[in-house]
């Protein structure tokens, strides 16, 4: 019996200091959030660029927590970032779309869909992928990029800003490889940049179903919540990370494949009410240039299995990217987003490469 009881004592203390140290740990780590948020809240306001052009965004993003893709670009601006990470001219007409005017009714038109790379960040917005695009083709190109955003948010902002008189023949979703990670983003205009989002609730419900979940999805949601555990996980990830080639496939969770197939099938769903054609254009990592991959080794190739498997058209541009950045490697402004010549071959590459679906729409 005493060496029972000495067992019990020992599994309780145990447990204790398990759940002493984890408290610990949440709470140094959101004291330490905290401390970087106010760093970079107090750059915003003295610089007027602010810590990566941080003060100018505040001009050019809104946040809108009531909506589920959660932030947008301000309606009818007009910006020029001079000095900091970018340099180009922004305009925005009255939907907040990354364009110069508004559109009441388009014949035919086509819809590019995305991050910063497909809203053109580092480039004006007649250098942009879309407008090189549009002229090359003569099909009104409409720009639905918005920075920072993923699959998740790029499918209600599509939900939210498309309008039938636009006619869209053709949805093409630009995938950047920083998005598998689909987690809620919200826009802080305190000092002009992105946090994860606080979901009560009401908010939940848009974006993850709670019907027939089991414990263990539960408890993972719960975890999920933990500022401290999501440190160690990215800590963990990046541990790991060294052992690979950059982008491996083996850096890719099960979670992010089952998360990101599915909210690209809604955006195929939504193509296919529509009676537009769905592509995904697959943009590399410049750090994955000085590799060579094995068949399968790319975290493009995990991407590419699920589009295969439920027959959705896509254009990788790893192959086309990596011959010209070895010609010349200034046709990107950093490791993600192309340049202005970068911009210009793209564009180029899918006016040549992208099958324009003959749909009904606009008939």
């Amino acid at each position: 019996m005493s060496w029972i009881s000495r067992s019990k004592r020992t599994v309780l203390s145990l447990a204790l200091f398990i759940l002493i140290a984890f408290a610990t740990g949440e709470f140094l780590t959101r004291i330490m959030e905290k401390v970087v948020y106010k760093f970079f809240a107090y750059k915003a306001k003295v610089s007027p660029h602010g810590f990566i052009q941080w003060g100018l965004y505040k001009k050019y993003y809104k946040s809108v927590p009531e909506k589920p893709y959660r932030y947008e670009h301000r309606p009818n601006i007009s910006l020029i970032f001079k000095k900091g990470y970018y340099t180009m001219r922004v305009k925005t007409n009255s939907e907040g779309l990354r364009e110069e005017k508004d559109y009441n009714y388009l014949g035919k038109s086509i819809i590019f869909l995305g991050d910063s790379i497909v809203e053109g960040a580092s480039v004006d917005n007649d250098q942009t992928f879309e407008s090189i695009f549009e002229r090359l083709t003569g099909i009104t190109a409409l720009n639905f990029g918005v920075g920072s955003s993923n699959t998740r948010l790029e499918y209600y902002f599509l939900k939210a800003k498309y309008r039938t008189s636009y006619n869209t023949c053709h949805i093409v979703l630009g995938f950047c490889l920083n998005d598998w990670d689909q987690l809620d983003r919200c826009f802080d205009e305190n000092y002009g940049n992105w946090v994860p989002c606080k979901i009560d609730w009401y908010q939940r419900k848009f974006f993850r179903r709670e019907d027939n979940e089991s414990s263990r999805t539960k408890v993972k949601n719960v975890l999920k919540k933990s500022h401290f555990v999501l440190f160690l996980w990215r800590s963990y990830r990046k541990i790991v990370g060294g052992k690979y080639k950059p982008y491996s496939s083996l850096m890719v969770s099960k979670d992010q494949i089952c998360e990101t197939e599915e909210w690209i099938l809604k955006i195929k769903k939504f193509a296919d009410n529509i009676g537009a054609c769905f592509t995904v254009v697959i943009f590399p990592r410049v750090e994955q240039f000085f590799y060579e991959y094995k068949p399968g080794e790319r975290q493009q190739d995990v991407l590419i299995k699920i589009l295969e498997r439920h027959h959705i058209d896509y254009i990788d541009l790893y192959d086309f990217l990596k011959r010209e950045y070895k010609k010349s490697p200034e046709i990107f402004w950093d490791y993600v987003h192309p340049y202005v010549k970068g911009h210009r071959l793209i564009g180029e590459y899918l006016a040549s490469h992208l099958k324009i679906c003959k749909c009904k729409a606009g008939k």
